[in-house]
């Protein structure tokens, strides 16, 4: 069954919501939008998605996304939201996800080593 993080509109738009704007392919930065703070949205997800969802995408082809929801709570997350993303990403978690192959795995891998 196709999760709707598997097509790629959805992905993207969860991506642009956690990143804080639009990333630019020309320059590599991302234009960020002075009216929505990334983490009025990262905050939220954690409590929404929940531990399942969140790692069954992070395996699945939501990678990129959980990537950056990883990133963002690391830059502008509470202690208490770091801690329970590390309790998702057990070392089981992280085993399958370094025996997947899929776009974002690795780049994935680094944002829950940054958790630390």
């Amino acid at each position: 069954m196709l999760h709707p993080i598997d097509l790629p509109h959805t992905s993207r738009l969860y991506k642009t919501l956690l990143q804080g704007g639009h990333f630019l392919h020309t320059t590599h930065p991302v234009s960020h939008s002075p009216s929505f703070p990334p983490s009025v949205f990262a905050s939220p997800f954690i409590a929404t998605v929940r531990e399942q969802t969140t790692v069954a995408m992070a395996i699945g082809d939501g990678a990129f996304v959980v990537a950056e929801l990883l990133q963002r709570v690391s830059e502008e997350g509470s202690e208490d939201e770091k801690q329970t993303l590390k309790g998702w990403f057990t070392a089981d978690v992280r085993s399958d996800l370094k025996g997947t192959e899929g776009k974002g795995r690795n780049v994935l891998l680094g944002k829950i080593a940054g958790l630390a």
